[in-house]
């Protein structure tokens, strides 16, 4: 096997693998035969942890293309030497593209709490006693969220359809009247 073909594959092989992931939505998290591989985030910066699938993939795609590039046009910098440079530049940019784009996601957190003291839709009956369940909207983003509902009496059941008062929003279970 010729350098050039070389290189190339290792450019090639694992460009193929995140197109892949990409089309089929593997994100962060990846289980390779019971070996799983899993992205950490930052948590107060927000974006891709250094050692995540899509970056390694990336700096492996950079080796072989700086590689292939030092190989077939005869450059002065040994194909290693340029595939680790080019690995490190096209991870680099592939940081920081995602680090933007994990900021540009809302962050806003869908815990329920909010809706307290806002009107509900009830989607799915409120037997007496029971549970149901009611959208609402999130005051800051506008979004609708879905939350278990009960009545604050427990003598009352909501119809789907009626429209309640969120009292208060407690592990996910909303009082509604």
């Amino acid at each position: 096997m010729s350098p050039e073909l070389i290189y190339g594959l290792i450019a090639v092989v694992p460009a193929l693998i995140l197109i892949v992931m990409v089309i089929f939505g593997l994100g962060d998290d990846f289980d390779a035969g019971g070996l799983e591989i899993e992205a950490e985030f930052d948590i107060g910066d927000a974006g891709p942890g250094f050692f995540g699938v899509k970056l390694i993939l990336s700096f492996v795609i950079g080796f072989g293309l700086a590689g292939f590039l030092s190989e077939n046009l005869a450059w002065r910098i040994h194909p290693v030497l340029a595939g680790v440079i080019g690995g490190v530049v096209v991870y680099t940019i592939v940081y920081h593209l995602l680090k933007f784009l994990y900021r540009q996601q809302s962050n806003t957190p869908a815990d329920g709490s909010s809706v307290a003291g806002r009107q509900g839709l009830v989607t799915s009956a409120i037997p007496k006693g029971g549970t149901g369940e009611i959208k609402a909207e999130l005051p800051a983003t506008g979004r609708s969220i879905y939350l278990r509902a009960r009545a604050v009496d427990p003598e009352k059941g909501y119809p789907a359809g009626s429209e309640v008062t969120v009292k208060n929003v407690i592990a996910g279970l909303a009082k509604v009247e």
